[in-house]
């Protein structure tokens, strides 16, 4: 009898394993596969969106794609690429790329990004620019060749920059070489740090060589001079002029301008710099001279408009002050203890 109830025990077991293990062949669990390399690619190239990436040309493509020839242009100038694709498979789409480097890889935003001609208006950024158009079927994806857009001649300015005293002439060269039919030039200057430019009617305006003769006001100035020839136009590098004694003094950037907020030169008589690195000085800092021996006159040119608290607070041997009509602040106890102080002068605009 216990024999039995043993051997129906065994059944009922054997039974209850054989539901809960599945049978050999039967449905499982999916396991993810392997990326293909078109599949990966794919997923490198999703997942940059703008931010760079380096994406690997895939051959499980017979496509393949051409991108119109490196062309020669000038700034403001629109060119255009177009991609080429032969030997493809089903619908082809298109994903326009940039490189600073040739290594690394991001998708561009100008027009014509998404098809198979991207259309881009020159300008500085775009010289240190290759692109290539990345294609893709239903097969995988293949690069084109690499191309860019370079300068229509070579354009260089000398001196980087001077400095020198007021009265003084400078004299900076705008250099072309490789130009096609007649040139112009045009020098332009800011007084903002190269937001805005303008013309400038200085000595040699229309010339490869300008000839500025050194004011005060020309230390609060970047030049740079626009060249043309009959391929297009390029602009260089920025210059300035500096004060010879410019050094004597220390600034802090503040937007586009500087804050004078110190002195630590020899000199009695003192005129404050209208610029540095050819940007405006628009203000003394509080305190920047405070308890200076020295000084016995300060000139403070019509760029500066606001002087801090105590500028000069404790300047024992100040007998003059020369400042502009375009001064509309001065702070407390600016000029207190400066018991030699006997002439201030207001110069209009």
């Amino acid at each position: 009898m216990k024999t039995r109830q043993i051997g129906c025990l065994l059944m009922v077991l054997m039974l209850a394993v054989s539901l809960c293990v599945p049978a050999i062949g039967a449905e499982q669990t999916a396991v993810p596969k392997e990326q293909t390399a078109a599949e990966e690619t794919e997923a490198i190239h999703e997942a940059s969106g703008d931010s760079e990436s380096t994406l690997t040309t895939v051959n499980a493509t017979k496509m393949k794609v051409t991108a119109s020839k490196t062309v020669k242009a000038g700034l403001g100038e629109k060119v255009s690429f177009t991609a080429k694709v032969t030997k493809s498979s089903g619908k082809v789409t298109y994903q326009w790329q940039y490189s600073t480097n040739g290594k690394k890889w991001a998708n561009t935003k100008e027009k014509g990004a998404k098809t198979k001609k991207l259309t881009l208006t020159v300008d500085e950024d775009t010289f240190r620019k290759q692109y290539r158009c990345v294609a893709k079927d239903k097969k995988g994806t293949a690069n084109s060749n690499v191309v860019k857009v370079e300068k229509p001649f070579a354009l260089t300015v000398s001196p980087a920059n001077q400095k020198l005293a007021v009265g003084k002439t400078a004299k900076f060269t705008a250099k072309a070489k490789g130009t096609t039919g007649s040139v112009k030039y045009q020098w332009m200057y800011s007084t903002d740090g190269g937001k805005k430019w303008e013309k400038t009617t200085l000595s040699g305006a229309k010339k490869a060589n300008l000839k500025p003769k050194v004011t005060n006001e020309v230390y609060g100035y970047l030049f740079r001079c626009e060249v043309t020839d009959k391929n297009g136009k390029l602009i260089t590098d920025t210059v300035y002029v500096e004060p010879v004694n410019g050094a004597d003094f220390s600034y802090k950037k503040s937007g586009t301008a500087w804050i004078l907020t110190g002195y630590k030169g020899k000199d009695t008589a003192v005129t404050l710099p209208a610029g540095h690195q050819g940007m405006k000085v628009t203000s003394v800092k509080a305190s920047a001279f405070k308890g200076n021996k020295k000084i016995k006159s300060v000139v403070i040119p019509m760029a500066i408009t606001s002087i801090g608290a105590s500028a000069f607070e404790n300047c024992a041997a100040l007998t003059t002050v020369t400042l502009s009509d375009a001064v509309t602040e001065i702070g407390k106890a600016c000029f207190k203890n400066c018991k030699k102080l006997k002439d201030m002068k207001i110069k209009n605009k």
